[in-house]
């Protein structure tokens, strides 16, 4: 148990937080019942400067979130581009997701998420996010952040409108917004050059911008029951639809 506390230490010293961590978290398991020994490894981060204090901090609680959610290591949620949280009842993010920097890819889906961190912009890697199945009301302005996004997916959720900043995610490919409340779209979604699939079952869409007409590559997954909706589509646009899933 001494080994391991002189490596903790030297660890600290070094400001490796991420091994600090790793190996505090084996020292606990040996000394889960000695809080003596505990309260000298916390005790330790108070001699570090700020920045190793507050890094050191930020990986223990985010460590402890993971690891009660998902049973995975903390090392595994660090290292890696892809981090699934699917179908585990979770209400709230932690702000310390912020210094999961390598991950490219997050599916939250299946959860009662009705807002993200502000913290969350940080994750400026991310190329796929999936919120399918959770409980947002207004779009999560924090995704406009994230300009790397090729494949956003927000199905099953209350939204009812899209706001302009849409136009900022110019590289998404998939846009899925399946089962929501939407009546019209952002003349800013004509921005979005790079998109291939832009998914709308379900909604209670009155139109679409005429503009739409633009993106000469997209196809629009969109349900043909929707009989309102499709009396006021131009015959320009509809040469555009597709009636069955169609992602890509």
């Amino acid at each position: 148990m001494d080994d391991i506390l002189s490596c903790i230490f030297t660890h600290l010293s070094l400001g490796n937080i991420k091994s600090c961590l790793l190996t505090s978290k084996q020292f606990h398991r040996v000394a889960s019942d000695n809080s003596h020994w505990r309260d000298l490894i916390y005790m330790t981060t108070d001699i570090l400067p700020n920045t190793c204090k507050t890094r050191y901090k930020q990986y223990y609680i985010l460590s402890n979130f993971l690891s009660r959610k998902t049973q995975r290591t903390i090392n595994h949620c660090i290292d890696s581009a892809n981090l699934h949280l699917l179908g585990k009842h979770l209400t709230y993010l932690p702000k310390e997701i912020h210094i999961l920097t390598n991950l490219k890819n997050i599916n939250l889906e299946k959860n009662l998420l009705s807002s993200l961190p502000n913290s969350f912009v940080s994750l400026t890697n991310l190329q796929t996010l999936t919120l399918n199945i959770n409980r947002f009301v207004e779009f999560p302005v924090e995704i406009f952040s994230l300009t790397n996004l090729q494949f956003l997916e927000l199905d099953n959720n209350q939204l009812s409108i899209l706001p302009s900043n849409v136009s900022s995610l110019t590289n998404l490919r998939l846009f899925s917004l399946d089962d929501n409340k939407l009546r019209l779209l952002p003349i800013e979604i004509t921005f979005l050059t790079n998109l291939h699939t832009l998914c709308l079952h379900d909604n209670i869409l009155e139109s679409l911008p005429y503009e739409i007409t633009s993106l000469q590559h997209l196809t629009i997954d969109i349900d043909k029951t929707q009989k309102k909706f499709m009396n006021n589509i131009p015959k320009n646009i509809k040469h555009m639809f597709c009636y069955n899933p169609c992602r890509s």
